[in-house]
């Protein structure tokens, strides 16, 4: 059995990874308790910690969010910046839709809309609405620019109206 400092050193190469799932790792669950006590990791979801300066990080946020609920998706502004349409500002809230993660979550947004698979996108293991719903999330939340950032994007007019009378947005 490693000492105290090995689990140290291995909670640091897991770490590195940007967040360490503490169901994943049992063997470390002392060496993370000490390092949450001495404020070099913190939550950033239940049982999901990351280093503290990064932990308010968008990316670190939605790796967190993945770790927990390997089925949520991104919607609206987050699911645009995974698009690469925006950039994610400082300490980006995270809007998704997860049927697993319940209860109020700093730096989250998290709903239980339905989404049909149709208008779900998976880029490197992320999950995001499609760019026609993502743009009609952004329409819904900042006006008709994202409608007309949408259609120079490539969007299709056709495609924008189709899931509108589907009702899908």
């Amino acid at each position: 059995m490693p000492n105290l400092l090995g689990m140290r050193e291995e909670l640091a190469l897991t770490l590195a990874a940007g967040i360490v799932v503490g169901r994943d790792h049992p063997r470390l669950r002392h060496a993370i308790r000490r390092a949450r006590e001495l404020g070099q990791i913190v939550a950033v979801l239940r049982g999901i910690y990351a280093e503290a300066p990064a932990a308010a990080t968008f990316e670190t946020r939605c790796r967190a969010l993945f770790a927990a609920d390997p089925d949520a998706i991104l919607v609206g502004r987050s699911a645009a910046i995974a698009h690469g349409w925006i950039e994610a500002a400082e300490s980006e809230t995270v809007h998704a839709v997860s049927a697993r993660i319940q209860g109020h979550h700093p730096g989250y947004r998290l709903s239980r809309r339905r989404i049909e698979a149709d208008h779900v996108a998976d880029a490197d293991g992320v999950r995001a609405t499609t760019g026609v719903l993502t743009a009609l999330d952004l329409a819904r939340g900042g006006g008709p620019a994202a409608l007309d950032d949408a259609l120079r994007r490539g969007i299709p007019l056709d495609a924008l109206q189709n899931a509108l009378r589907r009702r899908v947005a």
